[in-house]
């Protein structure tokens, strides 16, 4: 069976249900807004296979974004989790100005490198090292496979690390 397509308009119809159906789920606003406009996108680019049933597929999906979110926050906080405890098992640096001098110097690396990469590059990697995404995850995002995706990351990673080395010379 064909889908039938979705209007822009026919998504505004439902802004509001779908809203309070997406507050219902993660409990603030901004969440809720953010879970809307994934809904909008995700139903635009696949829309239901039969359009009277709008509204209880928006339900689906919006659920869907809501667990996605969940899972992405909760595999965040984890690697924050991590950091802390190894963070708490090094001793205390002797030279605390020292180790923020470096840490400054090893930011500047970093950020030189990320601007230095295509934006073909640059977002995979944001989006895996900051927002925490699998590449499954940023596959969607990207429209391309998750081995694409990952790939993506890889090569990224390898440009940035050329970028550090060239920075620190023949050492």
């Amino acid at each position: 069976m064909a889908t039938a397509p979705v209007s822009v308009e026919d998504l505004l119809r439902h802004r509001q249900w779908l809203r309070s159906v997406a507050f219902a789920l993660v409990g603030n606003q901004a969440d809720a807004e953010d879970l809307v406009q994934t809904t909008f996108e995700r139903t635009l680019r696949r829309p239901p296979q039969q359009r009277e049933n709008l509204r209880s597929w928006l339900r689906v999906v919006v659920r869907n974004a809501a667990i996605n979110l969940g899972r992405s926050r909760k595999r965040v906080e984890s690697r924050q989790q991590e950091h802390a405890q190894r963070r708490s098992t090094l001793e205390p640096s002797e030279d605390p100005v020292g180790e923020a001098v470096l840490r400054h110097e090893l930011e500047r690396f970093v950020f030189d490198g990320l601007d230095r990469l295509g934006e073909e590059l640059r977002i995979p990697i944001h989006m895996r090292f900051t927002q925490g995404l699998a590449y499954a995850e940023i596959g969607a995002h990207l429209e391309i496979s998750a081995e694409a995706a990952r790939k993506r990351v890889t090569r990224g990673l390898e440009a940035m690390r050329g970028v550090v080395a060239e920075k620190l010379g023949p050492n």
